[in-house]
C-alpha cells in the first residue's frame, strides 16, 4: 500500500521510503487511508534551494543523505477537530515508534493533552515559536538514510523496489461500451522529464483523452500546457482539455471565481488557441482541499458554470470523494480519484491491479456516479514515469456526449478517416480505420469529406512526425 498524496508531490528514493514507513505508522495508529496523506516533499517552498531544508536533501549527523516529507489531514468531509486528532495520533505514534531514530519531527496541536511533537536528531528539541506555529496544519518528518534503514528493520517496512522500465502498453482497438484511457498532466510532469514525444507515444499506447494544467487561481500559470496539448492534437488524441484549479477568492491574493475563469481562458488561448475550434475540447475543473486552501465545493461548481457560459464547451468536475463526500451540488460529470495500491507500472496494468471496472472509485457520491476515475498517480504512460492514469467507462461516442462534442456515430454513411497533412504542403494522407494509408492528391475531395464532418485533419510539422502517428507506410 502506498500512502495517498496530493497530485503535485515530488519525491526522491529516500522520500518514497519515508512514505512507506509513514504508512506503517498510520496503520499502527489505527488511522484509515483517508485520515493522513502526503502534502509535500521536494516540491513547494521550504526555504532557499538547494540547502535550506531537508526537503531538498541535506544530511544527518550520521553523515548519510536525508529527505523530508510533510503529512496532512485536512482533506476529507470530517470536521477539523477530527482531522487535528488524526494528525496528533499520527505524530504520537511516530514519536513512540521511531522518535529516537528521526532527524526531525515537528507538529503542534491545539489540544491540552500533549505538549507538541518536537524532535531533532532523535531528542526533544525546543523549536522557535514561528516554527511551532507553522506546523499546526501538518506533520513534518525528516530522516537520514541510515535512520530510514533502522526504521525499516524495526517496523518491517521494506524499501521501495528498484524501478524497472515496463514494456510499452499496447493500444487495443476501441470497442463500443468498453474503456477509454486518459492522462492529466502539468508542469510538474515536465519537471520530471515529460516531453511532447511522450504524448505521441501515449497516443500509440491507447491514450484517448489528455488534459494539462493551465492555471491556478489568478496567480499561477503552467507554461508547458501549449506544447503538450499541441503534441496531443498532432498525435490524434480525440479529446483534449485544460484543467484549472479554483482557489478561494482572497486566499493568498487570488481574485474572484469570475476573474479566475477569465485568467484561465486568456492563458489557454495564448498557449493553445486551437481549443476554440477543436471538436473534442472540454474543461477540467480541479477542485480539491489543499493544505493551504480548503476550497469550498461551491467555488468549483461556479467555475464550471462560468466556463460553460463563456465558452460553450463541456466541463468535467474533478472533485474527489475523499475531499468532498456528498457535499457537491450541480450536475457536472464527476472525475473521481482513488489510487488503491498505486503501483508504478504501465497504466493499463495499474487499472487492472486496482480492480478495473469494479474499482471502488466508481462508487457514487454526491448523487452521481463518477464518469472518469483517476486510478493512479505513479503510472507509466508513453514511457514517462509518475503519471496520473485515468479511465472512462464507455466509447468515444459516450465521451463525446458527456462533453457535448460531435458524435461520430451520427455521421451515418461516411467512412471515419484521419487526414494527415504536413505544414506548407498540399499532399494529404488518408488513414483508414484498418490502418491502411492512401495518398490523397485531390484537396477538393478531402475538403468535401472534412466539411461533412466525416473526418478530421491533423497537421504535422514534418514527415517524421506524421509517420510517428499514422505509421511508416504513410506518404506525403
Amino acid at each position: 500500500m502506498t500512502m495517498r498524496r496530493l497530485r503535485n508531490v515530488q519525491t526522491g528514493p529516500l522520500g518514497e521510503r519515508i512514505i512507506r514507513i509513514a504508512d506503517t505508522i498510520r496503520t499502527r495508529a489505527g488511522l484509515s487511508e483517508k485520515d493522513i496523506y502526503v502534502t509535500s516533499a521536494m516540491d513547494g517552498d521550504h526555504g532557499p534551494r538547494p540547502d535550506g531544508s531537508h526537503h531538498y536533501g541535506l544530511s544527518g549527523a550520521d553523515g548519510s543523505p536525508s529527505a523530508a516529507i510533510d503529512f496532512g489531514g485536512y482533506d476529507d468531509s470530517e470536521d477539523n477537530t477530527k482531522d487535528q486528532r488524526d494528525m496528533q495520533a499520527f505524530a504520537r505514534q511516530w514519536q513512540k515508534d521511531i522518535g529516537s531514530i528521526t532527524l526531525e519531527l515537528i507538529h503542534s496541536t491545539p489540544f491540552s493533552d500533549d505538549t507538541g511533537f518536537y524532535i531533532k536528531e532523535g531528542r526533544r528539541f525546543a523549536y522557535d515559536a514561528g516554527t511551532r506555529d507553522s506546523h499546526v496544519n501538518h506533520v513534518h518528518a525528516a530522516m537520514s538514510r541510515r535512520q530510514i534503514e533502522a526504521a525499516e528493520r524495526k517496523l518491517g517496512s521494506a524499501p521501495a523496489a528498484k524501478r524497472v522500465q515496463p514494456p510499452a502498453e499496447k493500444a487495443a482497438a476501441a470497442k463500443p461500451g468498453t474503456l477509454l484511457y486518459g492522462w492529466d498532466a502539468s508542469d510538474f510532469d515536465w519537471d520530471r522529464g515529460a516531453r511532447p514525444s511522450h504524448v505521441a507515444a501515449a497516443a500509440r499506447e491507447g491514450i484517448r483523452f489528455f488534459t494539462h494544467k493551465v492555471t491556478d487561481g489568478t496567480g499561477t500559470v503552467h507554461n508547458h500546457a501549449g506544447q503538450m496539448l499541441n503534441a496531443a492534437k498532432a498525435a490524434g488524441i480525440p479529446f483534449l482539455g485544460a484543467y484549472i484549479v479554483p482557489r478561494t477568492p482572497g486566499n493568498n491574493g487570488h481574485g474572484s471565481i469570475s476573474a479566475q475563469v477569465t485568467f484561465a481562458i486568456r492563458e489557454t488561448t495564448r498557449q493553445f488557441p486551437a481549443w476554440k475550434t477543436f471538436p473534442g475540447w472540454f474543461w477540467q475543473v480541479d477542485l480539491e482541499h489543499w493544505e493551504y486552501d480548503q476550497v469550498a465545493p461551491a467555488h468549483g461548481v461556479e467555475m464550471g458554470r462560468l466556463l460553460r457560459q463563456r465558452t460553450g464547451k463541456g466541463v468535467v468536475l474533478y472533485a474527489p470523494r475523499w475531499s468532498y463526500g456528498d457535499t457537491l451540488t450541480g450536475d457536472d460529470p464527476l472525475w473521481a480519484s482513488n489510487y488503491r495500491d498505486d503501483p508504478a507500472v504501465g497504466f493499463k496494468s495499474a487499472f487492472t491491479k486496482g480492480g478495473g471496472v469494479r474499482h471502488a472509485g466508481w462508487h457514487a457520491y454526491s448523487g452521481r456516479t463518477p464518469r472518469i476515475l483517476q486510478f493512479g498517480s505513479r503510472c507509466v504512460i508513453g514511457g514517462q514515469h509518475t503519471c496520473d492514469g485515468n479511465a472512462f467507462k464507455g466509447s468515444e461516442d459516450d465521451f463525446a456526449r458527456m462533453i457535448g462534442a460531435p458524435v461520430s456515430a451520427s455521421l451515418e454513411g461516411y467512412e471515419q478517416m484521419i487526414f494527415g497533412k504536413i505544414k506548407g504542403k498540399k499532399a494529404i494522407v488518408k488513414a483508414l480505420d484498418n490502418n491502411t494509408y492512401v495518398p490523397m492528391e485531390s484537396w477538393t475531395a478531402c475538403k468535401k469529406v472534412l466539411d461533412a464532418g466525416a473526418a478530421k485533419l491533423v497537421e504535422f510539422d514534418s514527415l517524421e512526425q506524421l509517420q510517428s502517428v499514422l505509421g511508416s507506410r504513410a506518404e506525403a
